[in-house]
C-alpha cells in the first residue's frame, strides 16, 4: 500500500480518463475531504470534466456547497444529485442552482426546496435543464399560492422527463397542476404519491387528467404507497378503459405508453390483453374478477395468444368481485380460480420471475404455495397472503418448485384493526426449522419480510433462517410468547444464530425504544449492519441515543 504521501503521485501518473473515473464513484465531500488532504489533487478534482457530474451524500452541508463555490465548478456541472439532502435548506440549494448554467440533469429527490422559486431558475437560468426528478413535501414549508402567478415569459420549461414525489396534500396537488401547465414538452412523466387524505382512485384519476394536456407525452406512470383499500379496486374495475383511467392504477401500479404505439401494463382477465396492451410491458397487473364461469368465458380469450405476454417478467395478479356485484368481505378463489390461474401460468407467464399475489387470496382448502411452485420454476421474488403460505409443506414446494428463488414477501391487505379480512390469513404461519434448512439448500433465498398480517405462534425457525435482510413485526406473534419473561433475550439468540444476517427491520408497533431489554439484546446480534425498529410510541432523541448507542 502507498504513503498517503505518495497517493499524489500515483494519481497523476494515471491517464485522465481513468482518474475521472475514479473520482465519479466520490461523493462532493468525500472529493472536497481529498481536496484538503491533497491540495496538488484540487486541479484533478476541481477540473471541468471531472465535475460535469456531482453528487452530494444525505448528510451534505452547506460547508460542502462552499468548497465547491470557492472552487468555481459549478458552472461545468452538467447532472447535479442532491436526492435525500433532507438536511440543506431550499435557501441553500437554489442558491447553488443559481450558477449552474449548463446544467441538463437535477435531481432534488426529498428535499425541501420552494416550488415557485424553482420554476423561476429552471426557466430563466437552467434552460437547457432536460430532466427533473424533485419531491413537494408538506405546504408548511413553502407557500403553495404563489404557483399560479408564475407564468414562463419563455412560454413553458424546457423539461422533457420528470419524476415527482410529492406529499398527496390539495395545496400539492393544486401546486401540480399549475407547474405541469408549464411543462408542455414533456415526454416521460412519473409521478409518486405519498397519501395523506382523501382516496388513492381519486388522485390517480386527477392525475391522469393533469396528463393529458401534455400533448409529447409518450409514457405516463403513476404510483402510489399507501395500499389500496377494496372498494377503491372494486371502484376502479369498474371504469372505462377507452384511457387512461384509475383502472389503470391498481394496487398503486400504473404504466401507460401512448407513443408510438399505445399499450399499457393492467389487463382484464375477462377481456383479454387488447392489442394495444402489453407491447413493450415488463411489469403486468393481471385483474381477475370473481365469478363461477370463468373457465367458459374468460379463459380461452386469455390464453389463446401466449405470445401477448411473452416480455412479462414481473406480474401482479389481483381477484376482485365481479364489476355488478358489491363487495363483501375478501374474496377468495373457489376451483375456477384456482384451475384458471394454473393454466395461465403454464401457457403465458412460467418464465416470470417476480410474482405479487398479496391481493389474491386462498381458501382454507387450498395451498397456494404448491400452485405456484408447480408452473413458476424461475421465480426469484415473490409475494403472497398469508393465506398462501400458511400449510404445513407450503415452503417444502417453493424449495422444490422455484429453485431462483431470493425473496419471499408476505403480507395482505388490512382492516381498520390491522387485520386481515381473509379467513384463511388468519390461520398462524407454520414455518419450520427443517422449512428453511431445506430452503437454503436448494434455493438463493437472502430476504424475508413478514407483515404483522402474517400471524405467527413461534419464531423458532430463525434457528435455520439464513437470509440476509430479515423483516417482522412482533404484533404477528401470539401474545403469549411476547409477553413470556426473557423474550428479548430470546429473540436475540435465535438472531445470533444466523451469522449472514446483515439488515433487520421489526416493527414493534406498541414497544418503546425505551424499553432497554430489547437494546441490550439487539446489540449482542454482531453481525448486523443496518437496524431499523419500527414503533408507534411517542419517543423523544434521547431515548432514540440510548437506544442505539
Amino acid at each position: 500500500m502507498l504513503p498517503p504521501s505518495d497517493i499524489w503521485r500515483y494519481l497523476d501518473s494515471l491517464p485522465f480518463l481513468a482518474l475521472e473515473t475514479i473520482l465519479s464513484f466520490l461523493d462532493a465531500a468525500s472529493l472536497a475531504t481529498l481536496a484538503d488532504a491533497f491540495p496538488n489533487l484540487e486541479c484533478f478534482i476541481f477540473h471541468e470534466y471531472a465535475v460535469r457530474k456531482l453528487r452530494f451524500a444525505h448528510d451534505a452541508d452547506e460547508r460542502t456547497i462552499e468548497v465547491f463555490h470557492e472552487a468555481n465548478v459549478f458552472s461545468h456541472v452538467k447532472k447535479l444529485d442532491f436526492s435525500n439532502c433532507i438536511g440543506l435548506s431550499s435557501t441553500a440549494l437554489l442558491g447553488c442552482l443559481s450558477t449552474c448554467n449548463q446544467l441538463q440533469e437535477l435531481y432534488c429527490v426529498n428535499c425541501v426546496i420552494r416550488p415557485s422559486e424553482l420554476f423561476a431558475l429552471l426557466d430563466v437560468k437552467l434552460t437547457k435543464v432536460r430532466k427533473l426528478e424533485w419531491s413537494l413535501h408538506d405546504s408548511c414549508y413553502y407557500d403553495p399560492w404563489r404557483v399560479p402567478y408564475i407564468r414562463s415569459p419563455n412560454g413553458q420549461l424546457q423539461l422533457e422527463s420528470m419524476y415527482m414525489e410529492l406529499v398527496a396534500t390539495r395545496e400539492n396537488i393544486f401546486t401540480l397542476q399549475h407547474f405541469l401547465l408549464q411543462c408542455g414538452l414533456l415526454q416521460n412523466l412519473h409521478i409518486h404519491s405519498v397519501q395523506k387524505e382523501g382516496s388513492s382512485s381519486e388522485l390517480a384519476e386527477l392525475c391522469t387528467s393533469f396528463s393529458r394536456h401534455l400533448p409529447f407525452l409518450k409514457t405516463f406512470k403513476f404510483t402510489c404507497e399507501r395500499t389500496w383499500a377494496s372498494q377503491d379496486l372494486q371502484w376502479s374495475c369498474r371504469r372505462s378503459p377507452s384511457h387512461i383511467h384509475a383502472e389503470d392504477v391498481m394496487i398503486g401500479n400504473m404504466s401507460y405508453q401512448l407513443k408510438p404505439a399505445r399499450s399499457r401494463n393492467l389487463v382484464n382477465f375477462e377481456d383479454g390483453p387488447q392489442n394495444e396492451q402489453l407491447k413493450g410491458v415488463e411489469q403486468a397487473v393481471l385483474v381477475m374478477q370473481g365469478n363461477e364461469h370463468i373457465e367458459h368465458r374468460q379463459l380461452p380469450e386469455a390464453v389463446s395468444k401466449p405470445g401477448r405476454w411473452s416480455q412479462v417478467s414481473s406480474l401482479c395478479l389481483v381477484l376482485t368481485a365481479p364489476r355488478d356485484e358489491q363487495p363483501f368481505g375478501t374474496l377468495t378463489a373457489c376451483r375456477c380460480h384456482i384451475e384458471a390461474t394454473q393454466l395461465f401460468f403454464n401457457r403465458c407467464v412460467s418464465n416470470i420471475i417476480e410474482l405479487n399475489m398479496v391481493s389474491f387470496h386462498f381458501d382454507c382448502n387450498t395451498n397456494g404455495s404448491e400452485i405456484v411452485a408447480s408452473a413458476l420454476p424461475h421465480l426469484r421474488a415473490l409475494a403472497l397472503a398469508p393465506c398462501g403460505v400458511n400449510w404445513d409443506d407450503s415452503l417444502t414446494f417453493l424449495a422444490r418448485g422455484c429453485r431462483h428463488l431470493e425473496e419471499i414477501d408476505v403480507r395482505a391487505e388490512c382492516d381498520s384493526n390491522r387485520g386481515s379480512k381473509c379467513v384463511a390469513c388468519r390461520v398462524p404461519l407454520r414455518f419450520s426449522e427443517a422449512d428453511f434448512k431445506e430452503l437454503h439448500g436448494t434455493t438463493k433465498l437472502r430476504r424475508l419480510s413478514l407483515d404483522d398480517t402474517a400471524k405467527m405462534s413461534s419464531l423458532a425457525f430463525l434457528n435455520q433462517c439464513r437470509v440476509t435482510e430479515l423483516r417482522f413485526s412482533l404484533h404477528s406473534l401470539e401474545q403469549e410468547v411476547t409477553d413470556a419473561a426473557g423474550f428479548p433475550f430470546s429473540l436475540s439468540r435465535l438472531l445470533r444464530s444466523n451469522p449472514r444476517l446483515r439488515q433487520l427491520s421489526i416493527e414493534a408497533r406498541d414497544t418503546p425504544l425505551r424499553q432497554n431489554e430489547f437494546a441490550e439484546g439487539l446489540a449482542t446480534v454482531s453481525t448486523l449492519r443496518h437496524l431499523c425498529f419500527l414503533t408507534e410510541e411517542i419517543t423523544t432523541e434521547h431515548h432514540v441515543t440510548c437506544f442505539f448507542t
